[in-house]
């Protein structure tokens, strides 16, 4: 038994490589391949199983932790478990096991399956990331839950996906958080409507808000070289620090402001005075 699933395995191997070749995959790839599952071959000797008893999700994953290669390991053998099955060589392919998730996500999945026109692919996306969150917060309890927090979870969730997954993921969560807030009044406050993606320049509709890292780098990028530099800091600070609109800002003159008060006069806005600050 030991010789044949290792002679097997080597034969439907060389086949998937072929295959690979044959569909004209890049020759990076195909060298990347052949190492890991070269690799799968030796532990598949070790193992004594057969060929249909290998690819199970529990042995890929002793797999992954016994080798060094860690993450880019179970790509090539999911693919190749995926070649067997499409050549009836295998009965199913690799399938990761489905993770019960908390009752109020797995109850939102069913809402946003019901009441949306969204695919199979959105729904596993939706549930991947769901997963992922509930791992990271370490609780069931979501009646605390924060902006900073899902902030943070975003920023460590996204890090290496390509800012159309970075979309698709931040989308999955605003959808819950309403979910959270208008379906479930677990939370008191729609946080939804603070969840953003990075800035985009030029745009029609600029940010309505900046959260206080943003606004930090904000102030550190200022340059006080030229009369011109002054002027624009001069004129941020006046928004930052007294919530004036451009519009009040640019109606402003030198008769308006009283340096030996620390005043501002802002006529047209129909207030008293405004402190300013040292």
């Amino acid at each position: 038994m030991k010789r044949q699933t290792t002679n097997d395995l080597s034969l439907a191997v060389d086949a998937y490589l072929q295959w690979m070749t044959s569909l004209q995959y890049s020759p990076h790839t195909i060298v990347l391949y052949r190492f890991i599952l070269k690799h799968w071959i030796a532990f598949a000797n070790a193992s004594n199983m057969a060929l249909s008893d290998l690819f199970s999700y529990k042995n890929l994953k002793t797999f992954e932790s016994k080798s060094e290669l860690k993450s880019l390991s179970l790509v090539p053998i999911r693919g190749l478990a995926r070649y067997l099955y499409e050549n009836n060589q295998l009965d199913a392919p690799v399938r990761k096991p489905r993770e019960v998730l908390p009752d109020t996500h797995e109850e939102y999945l069913t809402h946003y399956r019901d009441t949306r026109n969204v695919t199979q692919g959105m729904i596993r996306t939706c549930r991947n990331v769901l997963m992922a969150f509930h791992q990271y917060l370490h609780t069931d309890d979501l009646s605390t839950l924060n902006i900073d927090q899902v902030d943070a979870f975003l920023n460590h969730y996204n890090a290496g996906y390509s800012p159309q997954s970075q979309r698709m993921h931040r989308g999955a969560l605003r959808g819950f958080l309403k979910y959270l807030y208008y379906q479930r009044s677990i939370l008191q406050r729609d946080l939804s409507a603070f969840l953003t993606g990075s800035p985009f320049y030029a745009r029609a509709k600029p940010p309505r808000f900046l959260r206080p890292e943003e606004v930090g780098r904000l102030f550190s990028s200022l340059h006080w070289e030229r009369p011109k530099d002054i002027r624009c800091n001069a004129m941020i600070y006046l928004a930052y620090t007294l919530g004036l609109r451009p519009k009040e800002i640019s109606l402003i003159s030198l008769g308006d402001i009283s340096f030996a008060k620390k005043e501002i006069r802002l006529p047209n806005r129909g207030f008293a005075n405004l402190k300013l600050t040292p």
